[in-house]
């Protein structure tokens, strides 16, 4: 009988184990743009390719601030999908989970999304991130086109 009641609490304790491992394998931070919240981990370079509406990388030359939005304006140097512009915009909405530290000067290598309005935007669960934390991106992704 004793020895049933310790496979018992034995079996318990891995599945606990087991299931908090694979909870904390399944999340991320994303330091390089300083968020405290997390998330299901964004997928490869290839994934988020397929999954966005424009990726590209480029350097902020314009950053405005206004309630909870933060408008950027980019210089692109390469991008892999969508508009061949030399210029983007994207709005990032800002808030008590995510407030991403973005500096003017800095390149990035951004995965955005179209919101229901139609504009580029990414939010905390993105890939976006700067440029010199990007090279396996680029290898995956390869050379990209020149705007």
């Amino acid at each position: 009988m004793c020895h049933r009641i310790l496979q018992v609490v034995f079996i318990i304790v891995l599945v606990v184990t087991t299931d908090a491992n694979l909870t904390a394998s399944a999340t991320t931070d994303f330091p390089a743009l300083s968020s405290s919240a997390k998330c299901a981990a964004p997928g490869t370079a290839r994934e988020a390719l397929q999954n966005s509406a424009a990726v590209f990388i480029g350097k902020i030359n314009e950053l405005s601030e206004s309630d909870d939005v933060i408008t950027l304006k980019f210089n692109v140097e390469r991008y892999w999908k969508g508009n061949k512009s030399k210029t983007q915009t994207v709005i990032v909405n800002t808030g008590p989970r995510y407030s991403p530290s973005l500096t003017v000067g800095e390149r990035y290598i951004v995965y955005a999304y179209q919101d229901s309005n139609g504009q580029l935007t990414f939010g905390r669960c993105s890939r976006t991130k700067l440029a010199e934390y990007a090279d396996d991106d680029i290898r995956a992704l390869g050379e990209g086109k020149k705007p």
